[in-house]
C-alpha cells in the first residue's frame, strides 16, 4: 500500500536500483574513458550491497512517513486552504520520481520534512486559526520564488535550488519548531535572500 502512490513495487524498486548506483559509481560524475570506469566498477563494486541497504532504511522512512500523513489528511480536509497547500508541498518533496530526483544532500532531511507536516496537521487539527496565520507568513516568501519558478524554463541555479531547499527548512521552523533545524531560519532571512537573489 505504501509503493502504490509511487507506481507501485517494480517502478520504485527500479529507482532505488538506479539511486544506489549513482550513489556508489557516479557521485563524481561520469568517467572520462573505459579505464576509468573499470576503475570505478572495482573500487565501489563492494560498497554497493552497504549503500542498497542505507537507501532501503531510508526509504523505509519516507514511505512510513508520507503513509501517515496520508491517513491524516483527510482529516484537514474542510481547511480547504490547509488542505491544498499540504497537498502541494507533497508533490513537490515527493513526486513519482523522488528516489532519483531528489538532491543527495537534501535526501537525509526528507523524513524530518515529512515529519514536519504530519506534525502541521496534529496541530492544525487542534487550532486551525494558528495554522492559517503560519501559512499567511510562510506565503510571504513561498509565492513569490513559486510564481517565479513556474515561469523557468531550464534547470533552477544552485543558489535557487539551495533557497528551494530553505524554504522546506521555513515550514519545518514555522509548523513544527520542535523538529529543529540545522541551520537558523525565518520568513525575514528568507525575505531578505529572495531579494539578494533577484538583483
Amino acid at each position: 500500500l505504501q509503493y502504490t502512490p509511487f507506481g507501485g513495487h517494480d517502478r520504485l524498486f527500479g529507482q532505488l536500483r538506479d539511486r544506489t548506483l549513482i550513489q556508489v559509481f557516479l557521485t563524481q560524475g561520469l568517467p572520462a574513458d573505459e579505464a576509468q570506469c573499470d576503475a570505478w566498477i572495482a573500487q565501489g563494486r563492494s560498497r554497493v550491497l552497504l549503500i542498497g541497504h542505507e537507501m532501503l532504511r531510508w526509504l523505509g522512512l519516507v514511505l512510513g512517513e508520507h503513509s501517515t500523513i496520508m491517513k491524516k489528511l483527510g482529516g484537514v480536509k474542510a481547511m480547504a486552504s490547509t488542505h491544498a497547500d499540504i497537498s502541494q508541498q507533497l508533490a513537490r518533496l515527493v513526486p513519482n520520481d523522488f528516489l532519483v530526483s531528489i538532491p543527495s544532500e537534501r535526501a537525509a532531511h526528507l523524513p524530518r520534512y515529512l515529519k514536519a507536516v504530519s506534525s502541521r496537521i496534529d496541530k492544525c487539527r487542534i487550532d486551525p486559526s494558528r495554522d492559517t496565520r503560519w501559512l499567511a507568513e510562510v506565503s510571504t516568501v513561498e509565492a513569490p520564488f513559486w510564481r517565479w519558478a513556474s515561469q523557468q524554463r531550464a534547470a533552477l541555479p544552485d543558489r535557487f535550488l539551495e533557497f528551494r531547499w530553505m524554504l522546506e527548512e521555513l515550514r519545518v521552523a514555522v509548523f513544527a519548531q520542535e523538529l529543529k533545524t540545522p541551520v537558523p531560519v525565518s520568513v525575514k532571512r528568507l525575505q531578505r535572500s529572495w531579494a539578494n537573489l533577484q538583483e
